[in-house]
């Protein structure tokens, strides 16, 4: 049986408290996931709130790097950051994250930001959030949609379908099966 885990942001918090892999807080591990054919994590690195998007940048390159340190080699896994904060402004940064091993981008968590408004708002893709759309596409970065509102999530798939490439919701409730506002 192969195991795809979308979303996981395990590690930035295991990098917080300064933890290793072994460590009980995980619930998946090398040795839970070793009876599977095939697993891959994807590995996702949040732009906490509480730091500044300067701050959420560099916080990603260390937490990107503690996991490769901490992570076993044969434990499979790519990279996405939750909420693009961390782009202060330049989309250039996202060559560096696809250089990194990123591939998939939430573009928003809460409020609005540079990209558009999160699901606590009517705010749509704003000028900024098109050209780092676009420029995912460009670089092979997967937008992701949650935490989106409604007018954002609308435009990126209009977004998408033009430009004929993928969009996900890596982590987000069916509205017709379970209302939650994200």
């Amino acid at each position: 049986m192969r195991v795809f885990d979308l979303h996981c942001d395990t590690i930035g918090e295991m990098y917080d408290r300064g933890l290793d892999f072994s460590s009980d807080m995980l619930d998946v591990n090398k040795y839970s996931v070793s009876g599977y054919d095939e697993f891959i994590q994807v590995t996702a690195i949040w732009s906490r709130y509480d730091l500044s998007a300067e701050e959420c940048y560099k916080r990603f390159l260390a937490v990107r790097k503690y996991a490769d340190e901490k992570l076993p080699a044969d434990f499979r896994r790519v990279y996405a950051v939750e909420d693009s904060r961390l782009l202060c402004g330049d989309i250039a940064r996202l060559d560096k994250l696809a250089e990194l091993g990123v591939k998939i981008l939430t573009l928003t968590w809460a409020g609005v930001g540079d990209v558009g408004g999160a699901f606590d708002t009517d705010v749509g893709l704003l000028p900024f959030g098109r050209g780092v759309v676009e420029k995912c596409f460009e670089v092979g970065i997967v937008p992701d949609l949650s935490h989106a509102s409604d007018d954002l999530f609308s435009d990126v798939i209009e977004l998408a379908r033009q430009h004929g490439k993928p969009v996900i919701a890596s982590h987000s409730s069916n509205r017709m099966v379970c209302y939650h506002p994200r």
